[in-house]
């Protein structure tokens, strides 16, 4: 599988290399008592000591927004 990003699929995020965060994802599902599933994890940035847990890929999503868009 070739990992370069291609020119059509990159984000310009105007960041620098200086500004870099290095992110942990971890999530799982989990089945409720009435039979459905959740997804659930936390977001952790490792090159601030900053963690937050989600539930959810809405949440997910804002929370990777708060962390990234974070100075």
């Amino acid at each position: 599988m070739d990992d370069r990003v291609q020119p059509e699929d990159a984000i310009d995020l105007g960041g620098s290399p200086a500004r870099a965060k290095t992110i942990v994802i971890r999530c799982w599902q989990e089945r409720r008592d009435d039979g459905s599933t959740v997804l659930r994890g936390s977001v952790r940035d490792l090159s601030r000591g900053r963690a937050a847990a989600f539930e959810g890929l809405e949440r997910l999503c804002q929370q990777l927004q708060q962390i990234i868009g974070a100075a």
